[in-house]
């Protein structure tokens, strides 16, 4: 069975420059992520910070983060869970309900 998914928004379309910043360079592969990913899993992961880039369909320069290493945390206690798009998974959920 074979599924095919799509999905939009900002955080995919930073996602996939950020890809393409990581393929640059001789460090590839290297894992590259968002300032909101930073500030959501900073108590678990210890980062290198980048020198801020321009990434193609962003007015300002974005700051980058490299993930060096999972760290021991106090305030662990499982999944982070789903990140915003409270209003689509609830729709969602409402439409399954109705099924």
């Amino acid at each position: 069975l074979r599924r095919e998914y799509t999905t939009m928004g900002d955080v995919v379309n930073l996602s996939a420059r950020l890809m393409g910043l990581a393929c640059k360079g001789g460090d590839f592969p290297r894992t590259l992520c968002c300032e909101g990913t930073y500030y959501q899993s900073l108590d678990n992961m210890q980062y290198r910070a980048l020198p801020p880039a321009k990434l193609k369909g962003k007015a300002m320069e974005q700051f980058t983060f490299e993930p060096l290493r999972e760290i021991a945390s106090k305030k662990r206690g499982g999944s982070v869970g789903k990140q915003g798009r409270d209003m689509e998974y609830n729709q969602l959920r409402g439409m399954i309900a109705e099924r």
